[in-house]
């Protein structure tokens, strides 16, 4: 969650302290994974995370490595038959 303008500013007596927000390492975690979620854990191609957020898919894979982010396999990957 991340506080608005209003929030801040409103009312310094009631207003969340900065010491309560998610850092930005914890924002950018969040993001990516949900993006993984949106494109079902696929990192390349077209509809892939790296496409949706506009960025290259080995540097998605870097920060995913940096912030301990493992992807979920695709459904396709799921129905493969488990190798011997």
């Amino acid at each position: 969650i991340v506080p608005t303008a209003d929030s801040t500013t409103s009312d310094p007596e009631t207003a969340e302290p900065p010491s309560q927000w998610p850092s930005l390492t914890e924002i950018e975690a969040t993001h990516i994974r949900r993006t993984l979620e949106q494109s079902d854990g696929r990192i390349y191609g077209p509809g892939g995370a790296a496409e949706l957020l506009d960025m290259k898919p080995t540097t998605l894979q870097s920060r995913m490595r940096k912030l301990g982010i493992d992807r979920k396999p695709t459904a396709r990957e799921d129905s493969r038959p488990a190798r011997e």
